[in-house]
């Protein structure tokens, strides 16, 4: 009965060392933002515009060890307009 306990305790010691493997979570972004004066004869227009080259977005990416050889990554990205905060 004892040995079963201790074999038991063992592999329990062993999982939870494999759970505590080096992990890393990146946030990044990139805002695309620019002012904008237009004005003709009649009107004048100021503002916050974007160019559609490069979106404005933001994410998160990272990578889990599993252990063993193997490794689980993730990327979750997010875009948004600046302007407005949509």
């Amino acid at each position: 009965m004892q040995t079963r306990f201790a074999v038991a305790a063992v592999a329990a010691t062993l999982t939870a060392t494999s759970a505590l493997a080096q992990s890393n979570v990146t946030i990044y972004g990139l805002i695309d933002l620019n002012l904008v004066r237009e004005w003709s004869d009649s009107n004048t227009f100021q503002g916050v515009g974007h160019s559609e080259l490069n979106g404005s977005r933001w994410g998160l990416k990272g990578d889990e060890d599993l252990g063993g050889g193997n490794k689980a990554l993730f990327v979750l990205e997010s875009g948004y307009s600046p302007a407005d905060g949509s």
